[in-house]
């Protein structure tokens, strides 16, 4: 029930956040190899081309600082998300500060994501407590 909350507010979030690029300077971000990695994950589904285009987002993001550019709306949300699917919710929610430190707009929705991640983590670790 989490996990499909979460998608539906990252959804949102990447719609909403579609409007607000046109206030950031495209020639200012470093998109890396993400549309052809995006269009592998959708072409060919599952877990080799889902792990290339995780590496590719975290990619994206070293390569950005290093080139002194901005990284793209949305990228640390998906990211996050895609650690949220992985179960590693500590990954998860630092993508989600990343995204609404980056891009202020999307602080309602990224606390949203946050309080989902941080119950799923806290229910893992009950869950792993009460197998010991």
């Amino acid at each position: 029930m989490i996990a499909r909350a979460h998608a539906i507010a990252l959804l949102l979030l990447l719609l909403s956040l579609q409007a607000c690029t046109t206030t950031v300077n495209p020639s200012n971000l470093y998109w890396g190899n993400y549309s052809n990695t995006l269009h592998l994950v959708k072409k060919e589904p599952g877990a080799a081309s889902t792990l290339e285009h995780k590496t590719e987002l975290e990619s994206i993001i070293e390569e950005a600082k290093n080139k002194d550019a901005k990284v793209p709306p949305g990228l640390h949300a998906e990211l996050g998300f895609m650690y949220f699917n992985s179960a590693d919710a500590a990954k998860a929610i630092a993508q989600y500060k990343s995204e609404a430190k980056l891009y202020p707009e999307s602080e309602k929705l990224m606390k949203i994501l946050i309080e989902d991640a941080g119950k799923t983590s806290s229910s893992s670790e009950v869950k792993k407590e009460g197998e010991q």
